[in-house]
């Protein structure tokens, strides 16, 4: 669930439950972050792409990994 209030801890530590052993977001590591390869739609994810339906712009992918490096801080 993205909504507000309710993304952050179902996000940041937290195991995937598509893909076993993957971290959905790894603060302060992006390439670690199962989240970042289902935006980038990289060989290997489980099931699709995220977002279903259009994908993210090049910038918005570049915001999240930001966020990530930066530690993925709750704000």
């Amino acid at each position: 669930s993205l909504d507000e209030g309710m993304s952050y801890a179902e996000l940041v530590d937290v195991p995937s439950t598509g893909a076993p052993g993957e971290i959905l977001v790894v603060p302060g590591d992006a390439d670690a972050s199962y989240l970042v390869w289902k935006l980038e739609e990289r060989a290997g994810i489980t099931g699709d792409p995220m977002p279903q339906g259009a994908p993210l712009s090049d910038d918005k992918i570049e915001l999240v990994i930001e966020w990530i490096k930066g530690g993925a801080k709750e704000d």
